[in-house]
């Protein structure tokens, strides 16, 4: 219920600063709310230390893990399951960006749909994912060889 309550307001602060200040047109442009401080502070309900802890909020989702970059990035058919399986197998924005129809086809549980409408999202929105990258948010995951693990190349017997 609170986070909901909070969304609501934060919501409303976009609507007021699109509307009243012509500050924010797209979604990326909460991350220039630092440079609009003094224009925050002067909206109702919005003092020093409610706009010093949201910059810091949304300053720190910067560091978000690729998969939920992916996810809230809206791209039909890709929830949270597909986003995390397309964060393990492509490691980066720029390579998701760069796939192929049959390298996300071929992906076990992805499908023509969610292929057709990844590939669709990144060539329409091109612009859109090197602004995100010019801000900072460019999550990168480490892929993880089998040799680095602790269990590779063994055997494990359970007896009972």
């Amino acid at each position: 219920m609170v986070q909901h309550i909070y969304q609501y307001n934060f919501y409303r602060l976009l609507h007021q600063l699109k509307y009243s200040h012509h500050i924010y047109t797209h979604y990326y442009n909460i991350y220039y709310l630092e440079k609009h401080r003094s224009a925050i502070e002067s909206l109702e309900g919005y003092g020093e230390l409610s706009v010093s802890n949201l910059i810091k909020s949304i300053e720190k989702s910067k560091e978000n893990p690729l998969e939920r970059v992916i996810a809230a990035l809206g791209i039909r058919y890709v929830g949270a399951k597909v986003s995390k399986i397309l964060a393990k197998e492509f490691g980066s924005l720029d390579n998701l960006m760069n796939a192929t129809f049959d390298l996300i086809n071929n992906i076990r549980d992805i499908g023509p749909n969610i292929s057709n409408s990844v590939i669709n999202y990144m060539e329409n929105n091109k612009e859109l994912i090197k602004e995100l990258q010019t801000i900072g948010i460019d999550p990168k995951v480490e892929k993880i060889e089998a040799a680095d693990l602790l269990y590779s190349n063994k055997s494990i017997v359970l007896t009972g």
